[in-house]
């Protein structure tokens, strides 16, 4: 069938660092490849072994780096890093690096990601760009959106737009909704969505399309239309074999995280454990840390609030690692949740706090936090803070129902 060839070609290309060709692959090829690429990504290991045992750095790093596009992410990133220094002052260097910064954001470790990023970008400045440039740019966007940087994560993928329009335009689009959605621009988010699918159509790139579809299921979550959310999630897990093996959690993540809004708690618990089995095994931090916070809200919600709090308290160190304020900000409020089940005022007002302040980028998800902080600072007597904390609230999810009715239930504590 032809897919010996096509592996050895791919094994070129891609550790040439030609990613148009690896779209191309990845577009056009089967189950049976796909297969063969597994045996293949083995004996990339293998040479990248054998050559850092003989010293050969730049053939190791050519190796280590064919293998990245389409082995586990973490796996790869370990045989990556240690050839960094050994090839300084080599062109290689430069994807060296961006294959860090781009891999860890993959995982979800913003701050390691933004060290190599950002060396990147240092290293290369006044040197001829191309693709490496885009590359850099769509990173750049990605973390600043997750530091909630919105205006610099719009001016930084609008530029890999322009730098070079036909590197794709789908994923790019979908971010800029993405980035447009989380600050609570939906129009502006949804013609995004729009552009991206004909975009993503039109280059026959499956991810990308999937990204849009996902990003107008999380728009859907954010209005509280969670069964319309469910089917978008569906429909990603029915193609969720396009995605990068680092991703192939997410699907199930989105799925249960909706059948718990749903009240679904059964189904949502099997579907958040595999979502965090497959992430774990993958290395993707933050997505199986999020699986774990759900597992976490499952357990709140099914009167166990004792267990709620055990998996919380394990994940905090691991959450503040990672440089993701959202990620720690949502973490602190469900523990507020906690101990306000369990009758600990005083220490689910410090977390309120604290939540509060980590995710003052992010208004949507912070409003919330903030209905149960003023919940405890009106239990505590101080009721004309309480009363413009949820005066806020009820502002910022003015076009939002399903978060307004949760704001305005919070006014009626207070």
């Amino acid at each position: 069938d032809g897919s010996g060839v096509y592996t050895r070609h791919l094994t070129f290309f891609a550790a040439f660092g030609d990613k148009g060709f690896l779209d191309s692959f990845h577009k056009h090829g089967g189950e049976h490849r796909r297969r063969a690429l597994s045996y293949e990504y083995e004996n990339l290991i293998i040479a990248t072994q054998r050559a850092m045992a003989l010293g050969q750095w730049k053939q190791a790093a050519l190796c280590a780096l064919g293998s990245s596009p389409f082995g586990t992410h973490s796996r790869s990133l370990e045989l990556i890093e240690p050839l960094l220094e050994p090839n300084k002052g080599d062109p290689i260097q430069a994807r060296i690096l961006w294959v860090l910064g781009r891999g860890n954001l993959n995982l979800g470790d913003n701050r390691t990601s933004e060290r190599y990023l950002k060396r990147l970008s240092e290293e290369r400045a006044g040197q001829p760009q191309g693709a490496l440039r885009s590359e850099l740019l769509l990173g750049q966007g990605i973390l600043k959106r997750r530091m909630g940087r919105y205006t610099e994560a719009l001016e930084a993928l609008e530029a890999a737009r322009l730098e070079k329009p036909d590197y794709r335009p789908g994923l790019i689009l979908s971010l800029m909704g993405l980035t447009y959605q989380t600050n609570g621009s939906d129009a502006k988010a949804l013609e995004c969505y729009r552009q991206g699918i004909e975009a993503s159509t039109l280059a026959g790139d499956i991810q990308a399309l999937n990204a849009c579809l996902v990003n107008i299921g999380f728009l859907y979550t954010q209005r509280g239309q969670f069964q319309d959310a469910l089917n978008m999630y569906t429909k990603h897990l029915e193609d969720s074999r396009e995605q990068p093996r680092s991703h192939r959690g997410l699907p199930y993540l989105n799925q249960g995280a909706s059948l718990l809004e749903l009240g679904r708690l059964r189904e949502a618990k099997l579907l958040l454990d595999k979502a965090h089995e497959i992430s774990s095994k993958k290395g993707n931090r933050s997505c199986a840390l999020l699986a774990s916070i759900n597992i976490a809200r499952y357990h709140l919600y099914s009167g166990t609030p004792g267990k709620s709090l055990a998996i919380l308290d394990q994940l905090l160190p691991a959450a503040a690692s990672l440089g993701a304020p959202r990620l720690l900000g949502f973490l602190r409020k469900v523990r507020t949740e906690v101990y306000l089940s369990m009758g600990m005022r005083q220490l689910a007002l410090q977390e309120a706090r604290e939540a509060v302040e980590l995710l003052e980028p992010f208004p949507l998800i912070r409003s919330g936090a903030l209905g149960l902080w003023a919940v405890l600072l009106a239990e505590g007597g101080d009721c004309q803070e309480a009363r413009a904390l949820i005066a806020t609230a009820v502002k910022t999810t003015g076009n939002y129902p399903h978060l307004l009715g949760m704001a305005l239930v919070r006014k009626s504590q207070v």
